[in-house]
């Protein structure tokens, strides 16, 4: 356990701190996993927590990294896909680099995207998730099928992913209806008029051929 403590910062201070942290005086087996949370006393928004894992034996554990599904949220009015990383094993990653092609599938394969991901990360802890989040400005997130696929590289180790997710309406409408001065996606709207002109056309040439065996 950590005692709080509370330091006083003028602007773009930096101070080194010494954190001392009691644990059991007896042995044990795996892991101990917890953390250090930062956090403004004016603001407790403004956070950020640094993970803290003990061991007492020098094995080696193999990371198994994972996608844990894709949700949406809304940060400072404007709307993100989040994709759930996931590390499974209690293998601490440190220096993590996430290349990702993240694609969305339109309906009937109309108005399908393929946008790039790539974030740096300077840890990644044990048994833990690694929210990343993706959006461009003004684009509100879009519901429905998507594939993730790409690598995640950490200390010259290199895994690859590739799954789908299907990003519910309702959390995509929540996060869209948060969000502030969007570029309305009209995709839908281009459908129906396709799908309109394919049944007129299809209208007029059984007409046209009628016609034409009654003469």
């Amino acid at each position: 356990m950590v005692k709080p403590q509370r330091y006083q910062l003028a602007a773009k201070e930096s101070r080194t701190v010494t954190v001392t942290v009691h644990v059991a005086k007896t042995g044990f087996n795996g892991l101990l996993i917890g953390g250090l949370h930062f956090y403004m006393a004016s603001n407790s928004s403004a956070a950020v927590d640094i993970p803290v894992w003990l061991t007492e034996t020098n094995k080696s554990v193999t990371p198994k990294l994972a996608l844990a599904g894709v949700d949406a949220r809304t940060y400072s009015g404007q709307p993100y896909l989040i994709v759930n990383l996931e590390n499974r094993r209690g293998a601490l990653l440190k220096n993590v680099t996430v290349d990702l092609k993240i694609k969305h599938y339109g309906f009937l394969g109309i108005g399908s995207t393929t946008s790039s991901f790539v974030q740096t990360y300077k840890n990644f802890a044990p048994y833990s998730q690694l929210p990343l989040t993706w959006g461009h400005a003004g684009n509100p997130v879009k519901s429905g099928r998507y594939q993730i696929t790409g690598t995640i590289t950490s200390q010259g180790k290199q895994w690859y992913i590739k799954q789908r997710a299907v990003l519910d309406r309702s959390a995509a409408k929540a996060a869209n209806d948060k969000a502030t001065n969007l570029t309305q996606d009209y995709t839908w709207l281009l459908l129906v008029v396709v799908g309109l002109l394919v049944v007129l056309n299809a209208v007029i040439v059984v007409v046209i051929v009628r016609r034409r065996k009654r003469k």
